[in-house]
């Protein structure tokens, strides 16, 4: 944001921080210019550009379930909720 601000220093930023919901719900209210969310977002309204992907943690205790298993699926989580 500082090289941003450098180069258009007549640009007020202001950061807000909610939720991937309520972000879209800001942004189709045209009450903030963009948004940084999660994926997915399936809405033919906006236009969406993946900036970077990364690896998603779970932190669990020592012997939870789920602690053994190397990779864990989002049913996992589901099933044990």
């Amino acid at each position: 944001m500082a090289r941003f601000t450098g180069k258009f220093p007549g640009v007020e930023i202001i950061v807000h921080e909610g939720t991937t919901a309520r972000l879209l719900k800001l942004a189709h209210g045209y009450e903030i210019d963009f948004a940084f969310v999660s994926q997915p977002i399936q809405d033919g309204r906006l236009g969406v550009r993946q900036l970077f992907t990364g690896e998603l943690l779970l932190a669990l205790p020592p012997g939870h379930p789920l602690a053994r298993k190397r990779s864990v699926a989002a049913a996992d989580l589901a099933a044990k909720v």
